[in-house]
């Protein structure tokens, strides 16, 4: 049910980078934001059940997920400012 009442707006967020050009990185923040929430929303569980420890390093993974899924990008961002100087 939720994710049906999201799909229109993700459609729309595809649409609006695939025009502009940057469908890469527009796959990667919509992976980045879909990390993002499931790592929170696990966190949250962990916390109600009591165990705030797991709920860190289950906050510590998503972000590190994160950080390996954008490293990609920082490289061409690297490469981009190497070329101008």
């Amino acid at each position: 049910m939720i994710l049906s009442a999201v799909q229109p707006i993700l459609d729309y967020a595809r649409e609006l980078m695939g025009e502009g050009g940057m469908a890469s990185y527009g796959e990667v923040a919509l992976r980045a934001l879909g990390i993002a929430l499931l790592t929170h929303i696990c966190a949250c569980i962990c916390r109600d059940c009591g165990e705030n420890t797991i709920a860190t390093m289950t906050e510590v993974g998503g972000k590190v997920a994160i950080l390996l899924l954008c490293l990609p990008l920082l490289r061409e961002i690297v490469q981009g400012i190497s070329e101008f100087i």
